[in-house]
């Protein structure tokens, strides 16, 4: 009997330490499972606050493009159509005119037509001579002040020719619809 009580001390031991190796391995297992789902489900509600956030966006953008095109109406109201460019040369001889310089104008290449976004443009040099603040004077109405024509200066070249004579070079552009 003593052989076999010990002998079913061991079983009994055995099942007992076999069913709590089963039970941590079990554990174990469905732990991993679990924090797999779990972040599964983390990164899913990620993708649901992002895309949330693309909607929030969407819809205000949605909200502004009213107030975008009211103001795309404005700028195309300021900007000259491509065939009125025609008339820029007479208007910066004018302006010239007015200020007591002179002025030699050219368009220089083919003008970059618009897109759905930007302008299109047209390159253009003016060579002047005249006093410093007269040409002053004349690039303020032609870049800043002038309603009717959108320019840019690119690059100027100012050099004295003699005493209070002045010369500038520019490479600008125009802006047109």
């Amino acid at each position: 009997m003593d052989k076999s009580f010990k002998l079913n001390v061991w079983i009994g031991v055995g099942i007992i330490a076999g069913g709590i190796l089963l039970f941590f391995l079990l554990g174990a297992y469905l732990s991993g499972r679990i924090e797999g789902k779990s972040d599964a489900i983390a990164a899913d509600r990620l993708v649901i606050a992002k895309r949330a956030e693309l909607f929030a966006n969407l819809a205000e953008l949605k909200n502004r493009s009213a107030e975008v095109a009211k103001y795309r109406q404005k700028i195309d109201a300021l900007l000259p159509s491509k065939d009125q460019l025609f008339s820029f040369p007479q208007t910066l001889n004018g302006l010239a005119i007015i200020h007591k310089i002179s002025l030699n104008f050219s368009f220089k290449g083919a003008p970059i037509p618009p897109k759905t976004d930007f302008p299109g443009t047209a390159n253009f040099s003016m060579d002047m001579n005249g006093s410093l603040e007269n040409i002053a004077l004349f690039l303020d109405d032609v870049e800043i002040n002038a309603t009717r024509f959108l320019i840019g200066v690119d690059s100027f070249d100012l050099v004295n020719i003699s005493g209070t004579e002045y010369r500038l070079s520019a490479q600008a552009r125009v802006f047109f619809k």
